[in-house]
């Protein structure tokens, strides 16, 4: 497996069911309705189960050190990745946590050497976002409290399409990106090299949009050369016809 196909898997979304919230703020409206603020983010079992997906249980490992005194108390974590038979080390750390300090250190570095890889980093691009809050108790709600005590119930809020977990290509994106190819007379390597796969059939939903526009441009282009080649010829005709 190349970098680059690796790189494209691991900075993938997660599911829905892979990620956690938290709440950053909340309150009680002055009309008595709750109000929250989430963030979401991923633990490090996602993050290790992640690695063993795409790279497989034996071609990645963590280590652990302290941070130089010089920076603070912390940890830094190296996640190495076994590309064409070397090991690739991507680095960095975190501070000791306030709540169980070493232990929050070392998954803070982790998290933090993941987003080196790509892992979850597109996370960093996220807003928070307003949670469903309701002073009732229902299924699929979080218990929470307010600065002043009072009880609240909230729920994790849906998220764009752009960060959910990409489709597979879909059969008819296939049969039209064939036909185009044929049409433009055009290979499909120069489109597989840059999005990093092997494989018309490992593309996503999204990539097959994409190269679908650019052949239709490309298509557009070459008819209006030929139209414009067929106009020059019969002018040259009717030039010649006027002599």
């Amino acid at each position: 497996m190349n970098l680059k196909k690796i790189q494209r898997e691991l900075k993938q979304p997660f599911t829905l069911s892979d990620l956690e919230w938290r709440v950053q703020s909340n309150g009680m409206s002055k009309d008595g309705n709750p109000w929250a603020m989430v963030l979401a983010y991923i633990d490090n079992r996602a993050i290790m189960n992640r690695l063993d997906e795409v790279v497989g249980v034996g071609a990645w490992r963590n280590e652990y050190m302290p941070l130089p005194n010089s920076v603070g108390d912390g940890a830094l974590c190296g996640i190495s990745i076994k590309i064409d038979d070397e090991w690739v080390t991507k680095y960095d750390g975190s501070d000791n946590t306030a709540v169980e300090s070493t232990k929050g250190g070392l998954s803070g570095a982790m998290k933090r050497a993941a987003v080196m890889w790509g892992i979850g980093r597109y996370l960093y691009d996220f807003d928070t976002f307003w949670a469903d809050c309701t002073t009732e108790k229902k299924d699929g709600y979080t218990k929470a409290y307010t600065k002043d005590k009072k009880v609240f119930y909230w729920k994790a809020p849906s998220l764009p399409k752009k960060y959910l977990p990409q489709k597979d290509i879909l059969p008819s994106q296939r049969e039209t990106i064939h036909t185009m190819l044929e049409q433009t007379d055009t290979k499909i390597d120069d489109y597989l090299n840059f999005y990093g796969v092997d494989r018309l059939v490992d593309l996503y939903e999204d990539e097959a949009a994409k190269i679908i526009n650019s052949l239709l441009r490309k298509l557009s282009q070459q008819r209006a050369e030929e139209e414009d080649a067929k106009k020059l010829e019969d002018k040259k005709g009717n030039a010649k016809d006027g002599k």
